[in-house]
């Protein structure tokens, strides 16, 4: 499980705008409850080619690195590499895969968003180990307050910190724009119809958490790259690429920048292509008015 399900995610990602770039899956999309089938088997063999892919990056990142100074992976060379490689790069796509059917089953025993609580259930299971280490962090204050009395400050404003972003989180992905609507009135026989007034509820945040998952794929790729080939580390062989590759540290000031900017334009690009203001209108007007306005 050291993939996660992240290649379902960035699968599902790749096949809505697919659907949107490519004409025979937006008409296999619109076929109804049978075309979203279509389109979920095709995201599927799409999730285990990616899971292959990120698995073989994951061998190599194994091993070319070093635990304590003796290598990870205990096999490098002869036949014993090849089926140690095979072994490891699909126990980690079966990983995925398991994972990928654990979140459908959700959905199907009618809970739904199983993707999305397997994504919760990894975020809480890290809260243990936070708050663990406030503990010791205050711990520290307490025995030390000379060394260690900013502790004092700093663990409950992380507290407060991490509460105020859940709250904003939930705040911003329940807000919505009204854009009011009065329909005309129109006379059926005896009876008058329309008249009334309402709104097309537009959300503020359309795009979630999608522009976030693009941005770190993408901010990831030099070192993926890095983990295929660790000698570009290596400032007195590759000059060029060395400093390159440092720059995409996530601990360094580039890479946050350059993750920040990656969110912004991605958060552009995919309400543009998710959003249509005219099928979207179409949606919220009657019925003998849209077919004048389609024809």
């Amino acid at each position: 499980f050291a993939m996660g399900i992240s290649p379902y995610i960035n699968s599902s990602i790749i096949m809505q705008l697919l659907t949107v770039a490519i004409p025979p899956l937006e008409r296999m999309a619109k076929e109804g409850e049978e075309g979203r089938k279509r389109i979920a088997t095709i995201t599927r063999y799409v999730t285990v080619a990616l899971g292959l892919i990120q698995g073989t990056a994951y061998y190599f990142y194994l091993r070319n690195s070093t635990y304590q100074g003796a290598p990870i992976a205990l096999y490098t060379s002869g036949w014993e590499q090849v089926f140690a490689a095979i072994v490891i790069i699909l126990a980690f796509t079966a990983g995925t895969a398991i994972m990928m059917w654990m979140g459908e089953q959700i959905n199907q025993k009618g809970i739904g968003n199983g993707i999305s609580i397997l994504l919760f259930a990894g975020i809480v299971a890290r809260m243990p180990h936070t708050i663990r280490l406030l503990t010791q962090y205050i711990s520290a204050a307490i025995a030390d307050p000379s060394n260690y009395g900013q502790y004092y400050a700093f663990v409950p404003l992380f507290v407060i910190l991490f509460l105020a972003v859940i709250w904003v989180i939930a705040f911003m992905n329940d807000s919505e724009r009204r854009i009011p609507v009065q329909y005309a009135k129109r006379v059926v026989g005896r009876k008058m119809y329309g008249g009334q007034s309402t709104h097309i509820p537009i959300k503020v945040n359309m795009s979630g958490v999608m522009p976030v998952i693009f941005a770190s794929a993408l901010a990831s790729i030099p070192g993926t790259i890095g983990g295929f080939f660790p000698n570009l580390y290596n400032p007195d062989l590759h000059p060029f690429a060395a400093p390159f590759l440092g720059m995409f540290s996530t601990n360094g000031w580039v890479y946050a920048a350059i993750y920040l900017l990656l969110i912004i334009a991605f958060n552009y690009f995919y309400v543009a292509m998710q959003y249509n203001p005219v099928e979207l209108s179409l949606i919220h007007i009657s019925e003998p008015t849209r077919q004048e306005a389609i024809s």
